[in-house]
């Protein structure tokens, strides 16, 4: 896969800091929300959501809410790295792959749906150049996830 140009991980960058961090824990939390509602297998990996049932206890679970910003703050400091993410990545390919057991398609979903979300939540900023720059970082964390799963034996 083709790495972004400078000026592409800078307009990357400007997007994510102006429309995406000031609010990682709300953007995060809808995200997995959506995931949730519409792909309910990727429940089954985490027990303390398991017994959610409905998108209104899903929005109002405060573990879901912490855990979208945990994943949105790591995914903001990917952004960051500017496609430098392997380092980073290790110890969470290890935890997903080994502890959690995340088959690598989940990661496809999830990428999906942030990108879904993007457009419909930032559609002034979120244009066609920004939205391939987005989509092409999260196929570069899923390449690179994938590689170290396999790295793993997985």
């Amino acid at each position: 896969m083709a790495s972004l140009s400078d000026a592409q991980w800078k307009k990357l960058q400007e997007f994510w800091v102006k429309n995406v961090e000031p609010n990682l824990t709300k953007h995060g939390h809808e995200v997995l929300v959506r995931m949730f509602v519409n792909h309910k297998s990727t429940l089954e990996y985490f027990p303390k959501f398991r017994h959610l049932t409905t998108e209104a206890e899903m929005r109002s679970n405060e573990d879901i809410r912490k855990h979208g910003n945990t994943v949105f703050t790591a995914l903001g400091k990917l952004v960051k790295l500017k496609g430098n993410v392997e380092g980073d990545l290790r110890s969470m390919a290890d935890s997903h792959a080994n502890k959690h057991k995340i088959h690598l398609e989940n990661f496809d979903i999830i990428s999906k749906v942030i990108d879904n979300y993007f457009h419909e939540s930032f559609p002034g900023d979120y244009g066609a150049d920004v939205q391939d720059y987005m989509k092409a970082t999260l196929a570069l964390i899923v390449q690179t996830l994938t590689k170290l799963y396999k790295e793993l034996g997985k």
